[in-house]
């Protein structure tokens, strides 16, 4: 129970319902993601409001969010979870993209509650469009204090290097649709992982 409490928690605090910045004249508004795993879609959001209840509906563990500046994408927050008891675990994503797509950086946090630690890892891009990993830090949940090691399980996830290779990539290229329409769903892409990742 404690588990299932706090993973809850950490994942509608933490990065599940992550706040894009609000639209300004010069910003086209963000675009709101989620995975309805049960239709293996991918569904766009114009209207927070919307997509929060939505998230509720489908029981949906991997959500995302889009800022975009001047209708380039360029700060995509992702959060992927899995509260299967003993093993449960969630991540949240946060990319920075370029004027062209190309994402040239990474904040990944990955919280296993069994372990009671959160890693803390950065990645940067670098030649060939790889993103290479900077940083690697272990903290613990309950106290945030840094911790030497862990024998947590970490799960590992596929990076996305491009914006149109995230597997909600679609969405953000028909951003303008979601706008008119409200809600548009999709099926999803294969994301591109990044293959130097040093783990």
């Amino acid at each position: 129970m404690a588990i299932v409490s706090t993973f809850c928690l950490l994942f509608i605090l933490g990065g599940c319902l992550p706040l894009a910045a609000q639209a300004t004249p010069e910003n086209a508004p963000p675009l709101y993601l989620l995975h309805d795993a049960k239709k293996n879609l991918w569904c766009g959001y114009h209207d927070e409001n919307s997509w929060r209840s939505a998230i509720g509906e489908v029981g949906a563990t991997e959500t995302a969010s889009v800022a975009f500046v001047k209708a380039i994408p360029k700060v995509v927050k992702v959060t992927e979870g899995d509260n299967s008891g003993a093993g449960a675990w969630v991540v949240f994503d946060r990319y920075y993209m370029n004027d062209i797509g190309t994402v040239m950086s990474l904040q990944r946090n990955t919280s296993v509650f069994a372990g009671g630690v959160t890693r803390r890892e950065v990645f940067e891009n670098r030649a060939g469009g790889h993103l290479a990993i900077q940083h690697v830090k272990l903290f613990s949940i309950e106290t945030e204090s840094l911790m030497a090691r862990s024998d947590a399980s970490f799960p590992t996830l596929p990076m996305a290097t491009r914006a149109g290779n995230f597997p909600f990539g679609a969405l953000i290229e028909r951003s303008r649709e979601v706008l008119a329409h409200g809600t548009v769903c999709v099926p999803p892409r294969q994301v591109t992982d990044d293959k130097t990742r040093v783990q």
